[in-house]
């Protein structure tokens, strides 16, 4: 109930989900049959007790109580098991990864250094010519009329010489 809440107001809040797995094993199904082979197994045993003290003779006694031996070793690899499923269910786990994207700002403590200067400059500079490379990209249109004039004035300078 609480589990849906919190991922209802993780979703609706601010941001963008990424990625999300939800990953569940209902164990419901398992402990309610485990918990009647319990009772079940118990029953057996109130009788064998119950056989065990009307028993006339040796064989009789060291038969009920065989079965006794194994029936109580059954009950308790069965409290175990349920004793394993209730605290798979009570310290169930949530992994939670939570990242924000922040905008990466150089800016050194210590400027006058040499080193710090440098760092900058290249930096400076490589934005710088990124920027004119994609400014010589933005005016891809101008390049075709340059081109198209530098075309047509070979010609007519061609043309002119044949003359």
């Amino acid at each position: 109930m609480n589990f849906e809440h919190l991922i209802s107001d993780i979703e609706n809040g601010d941001g963008q989900i990424l990625y999300k797995e939800i990953a569940a094993r209902d164990v419901t199904d398992q402990f309610i049959d485990l918990e009647i082979r319990l009772d079940n197994k118990r029953n057996y045993l109130e009788r064998y007790n119950d056989l065990l003290k009307q028993a006339k003779n040796v064989q009789e006694i060291l038969e009920i109580e065989e079965k006794i031996r194994v029936l109580e070793e059954e009950i308790e690899s069965t409290t175990g098991r349920l004793k394993y499923l209730s605290d798979l269910v009570d310290y169930s786990t949530l992994n939670l990864t939570i990242s924000k994207i922040e905008e990466f700002k150089y800016n050194p403590d210590n400027r006058d250094r040499f080193s710090e200067r440098l760092k900058q400059s290249l930096s400076k500079g490589w934005y710088g010519f990124v920027d004119f490379l994609l400014f010589m990209i933005r005016i891809w249109p101008f390049w075709i009329i340059v081109a198209g004039i530098v075309y047509l004035w070979r010609k007519i300078k061609r043309a002119k010489r044949k003359k």
